[in-house]
């Protein structure tokens, strides 16, 4: 059973991502400027990361693609552009996606309707 993605977001892709969901905030394109904001560089935008929940869904077997979820969400630390993130069940109806220090960025919740 496979029960965690992993996924590195490249800068190419978070440029895709902006001109799809047309946030061009300058913090997911622009280190210094994200450096100036209080980042350690350019972030992911936060929508783009839950987006991806969807190939963990695809990837894992506590899902069924039938079945209606609905997801809570709380974003608790910036994901870096270049970083790579795993996400993974971390108890039952809680979804956590992890940096590379092991914090946690994203935690979701969710059920079934």
């Amino acid at each position: 059973m496979n029960n965690e993605f992993k996924v590195r977001i490249s800068q190419e892709k978070v440029k895709e991502y902006a001109v799809i969901s047309g946030d061009h905030n300058p913090i997911h394109q622009d280190p210094s400027f994200a450096r100036e904001e209080g980042f350690d560089g350019a972030i992911v935008h936060g929508m783009f990361v839950l987006s991806l929940m969807g190939e963990y869904f695809n990837c894992s077997n506590f899902f069924h693609l039938r079945e209606k979820v609905v997801l809570s969400a709380k974003f608790k630390k910036p994901v870096y552009v270049g970083e790579e993130i795993r996400f993974f069940v971390e108890t039952k109806g809680k979804i956590v996606v992890k940096n590379s220090k092991d914090d946690i960025c994203v935690e979701t919740s969710w059920a079934n309707n």
